[in-house]
């Protein structure tokens, strides 16, 4: 970056980074992003996992890493003690870190949550085919009258959008009224 003055690029572990060209700030982002890379090869656990080890810590705010992994809803998904080690060194959650692990505990959970969400699940919009249930009237056994709408979108509020649409063989649209 010749047009910035005071950053420099460099070549760190195998991935061209940006770097302040001021010695100390340089060697502190140097050492802020070797920690980083090694952080992210000792994390593997999941979200749902993390908000168990965050759960058993706000519980008990004195609770240590060998105390978490013997407990029952730890050892059925089978996560290790230096996963949850790890898990609590890299989010500094020494003991009586309640508040932190609280805030940690929201963070997994907003996470979980939009993972889950409707738009996450139904990228693309459902097509829901449809047809009317009678295609005359009980009344007077004329053709009822059907609006000729072919693709209608519409927005459930508690689950996602649709596109509804009319199968191409059949020539009735979905609201069927009857004369009167």
């Amino acid at each position: 970056m010749n047009n910035y003055p005071g950053i420099e690029r460099t070549k760190f572990a195998g991935v061209y980074d940006y770097f302040s060209d001021d010695t100390a700030i340089y060697e502190r982002q140097v050492h802020q992003r070797t920690e980083l890379i090694s952080r992210s090869d000792t994390i593997t656990i999941s979200d749902s996992e993390a908000i168990m080890i965050l759960i058993a810590i706000i519980r008990d705010r004195n609770i240590s890493a060998e105390e978490i992994v013997t407990l029952p809803e730890i050892k059925k998904c089978n996560i290790n003690l230096s996963a949850i080690q790890s898990f609590i060194e890299y989010h500094k959650l020494e003991k009586n870190s309640g508040f932190k692990a609280l805030k940690f505990f929201k963070h997994y959970q907003d996470k979980l949550i939009v993972s889950v969400s409707t738009c996450a699940l139904f990228s693309h919009m459902t097509t829901i085919l449809f047809s009317p249930q009678i295609h005359r009237c009980p009344i007077c056994d004329s053709v009822l009258h059907v609006q000729k709408t072919r693709t209608k979108s519409l927005v459930a509020l508690a689950i996602s959008a649709y596109l509804y649409t009319r199968p191409n063989n059949i020539s009735f649209e979905r609201v069927a009224v009857p004369c009167t």
